[in-house]
């Protein structure tokens, strides 16, 4: 899963992904769930959030946020190695 996120300073950095309300571990989470930046960043960046395999049908997907500076703009969920598409070719539905 991929997400595109933002964040002003280091502190804001931190977030968690619930699946099917279980949290996942921390070792499934990019940077273990604490991103980095350079100190004048503040760009919206796609980070690969995190690694999970998924069993086929519905499933309930959370995002927490640690922190009121963290925004999200959007998420892509990917199969494998795929990275998300330009912002010039996304589809919007």
């Amino acid at each position: 899963m991929w997400m595109l996120s933002k964040f002003n300073f280091w502190e804001e950095g931190v977030f968690a992904v619930g699946l099917d309300n279980q949290t996942l571990p921390a070792e499934n989470l990019y940077g273990s769930g604490r991103l980095w930046c350079y100190e004048a960043e503040q760009i919206y960046r796609w980070i690969p959030a995190a690694s999970v395999t998924l069993e086929k049908g519905e499933h309930l997907l959370c995002i927490y946020a640690f922190a009121s500076g963290m925004r999200f703009d959007r998420f892509y969920l990917a199969d494998g190695s795929q990275e998300p598409p330009l912002d010039s070719v996304w589809i919007k539905e």
